[in-house]
């Protein structure tokens, strides 16, 4: 046959548990589909010490059962993903036999297949997200009210918390519903409640305002079941401090240009 197989007998212990099993026999293709060679006469423990519980859990089921099972499933230790047959042999309630495949060259172009769309989808809301950023900072004059719109779209998109700090100005604040019901987070002082919150993972970036002036982007994550930034997460929020910072400066200089204009009057 084209597959893998081995004859196997559960090991039990001395109160009759289950703790691992035993190779009786294998065709030519069992090392190749497993890369363990001569493993008739050895247990599976011998020959992978680390092997994960759940084989020996699952073959000890069908041994006793007498049910046959097919299902697939992946071993760390081995570095491979099977697709097994398993059958109880005899009436003994040890024995069992597997016919099997390697599929982990399959499994892997799956995964790198879903690891694509993932990161496509990713891509696209990134894009999304910049293009309304940049339009809806573009809608609002002043360096203040495109700061708060900034890290008013920015959470919880992309952050728990979010805060802009500009030299001689007062720092703007955002954060989740989840970041505000944390001890800590009331309170109008930026800075104690940064200093409050325990952030998981963030990323500072500067905002560069023009003319010597250098703000700065924060964006941090309190909810633990959010994943850490990744390189991908600080690349992204790098460009959009590149674009933002572009738009800050513009606003400074017209405030500037402003402020001339009424001294001058």
């Amino acid at each position: 046959i084209d597959e893998g197989y081995c004859l196997c007998e559960i090991v039990l212990d001395d109160e009759g548990a289950p703790i691992d099993y035993r190779f009786l026999e294998a065709n030519p293709l069992f090392e190749a589909m497993t890369g363990l060679a001569d493993a008739v006469g050895r247990t599976a423990l011998e020959m992978i010490p680390d092997l994960e519980p759940h084989w020996v859990e699952t073959y000890a089921r069908v041994a006793a059962g007498g049910e046959p099972l097919r299902f697939e499933s992946g071993s760390e230790a081995m570095g491979r993903w099977f697709d097994v047959f398993a059958t109880p042999v005899g009436s003994s309630g040890e024995r069992f036999a597997l016919v099997f495949k390697d599929v982990t060259e399959r499994r892997r172009a799956e995964e790198a297949l879903r690891e694509s769309e993932i990161a496509e989808r990713a891509g696209r809301r990134r894009a999304e997200l910049t293009a309304r950023v940049i339009s809806e900072l573009e809608a609002l004059g002043g360096v203040a009210p495109r700061a708060r719109r900034l890290v008013a779209l920015l959470v919880p998109q992309v952050a728990d918390v979010a805060t802009v700090e500009i030299p001689d100005d007062q720092p703007v604040l955002a954060l989740s519903n989840r970041a505000r019901r944390m001890p800590g987070a009331d309170g109008d002082d930026v800075a104690a409640i940064l200093g409050r919150l325990e952030m998981r993972s963030q990323v500072v970036v500067p905002l560069d305002l023009g003319g010597g002036v250098q703000a700065t982007l924060l964006l941090g994550l309190v909810d633990p079941e959010r994943p850490p930034y990744s390189p991908d997460d600080v690349a992204f929020v790098g460009a959009v401090a590149d674009r933002v910072g572009l738009l800050l400066a513009r606003a400074r200089v017209q405030e500037e240009e402003r402020q001339i204009g009424l001294r001058l009057q």
